[in-house]
């Protein structure tokens, strides 16, 4: 790949990133059984109110919604 190569990242909103007691970070996404599922992330950048972010799993992707602030009434898309 060149430099001139654009690569896509998953972001979120910085509000839907939360860390661990061990400093490990993830995302908690709403299924559509109405269950929340926390999702490990390696978190990127960080701009404009939104966090590029790597998860461990296929479980989050573009469209998944993810629970932003503690309130999981407050679902936001993940944006690729």
């Amino acid at each position: 790949m060149s430099a001139t190569d654009e690569v896509k990242k998953l972001s979120v909103p910085v509000t839907a990133v939360y860390a661990r007691p061990d400093g490990t970070m993830f995302v908690s996404i709403a299924e559509a059984t109405g269950d929340v599922t926390d999702v490990t992330v390696k978190v990127d950048r960080i701009a404009g109110g939104w966090v590029g972010i790597t998860p461990e799993t296929d479980l989050l992707r573009p469209g998944t919604l993810v629970v932003v602030g503690e309130h999981a009434n407050e679902l936001q898309p993940a944006d690729p």
